[in-house]
């Protein structure tokens, strides 16, 4: 992957893919990306509904958990955009 200009087909940019080329392009840290995989993770868990229903704490320190992810992640491309516009 060479080419800095080589983009596979969007329906091949799994959102796993991203977060390595991510990662091998330390645009974050390697700790930041198993958080981005966890995320990923319960993303594709298909019960979040059971979850939810067995303990509202439980969900409730999830979803706060994915929203601490996901707001450094928006920070980070901010970041990242400022330095290279």
């Amino acid at each position: 992957m060479g080419d800095r200009n080589y983009y596979p087909l969007r329906k091949e940019r799994k959102f796993f893919w991203l977060i390595e080329v991510g990662k091998d392009e330390r645009f974050f840290a390697s700790d930041f990306a198993e958080k981005l995989h966890w995320l990923r993770d319960r993303r594709n868990c298909v019960h979040v509904a059971e979850i939810a229903a067995m303990d509202e704490k439980i969900y409730l320190s999830t979803s706060r958990a994915a929203y601490d992810v996901m707001k450094k992640c928006v920070e980070r491309v901010g970041s990242w955009t400022a330095l290279h516009p």
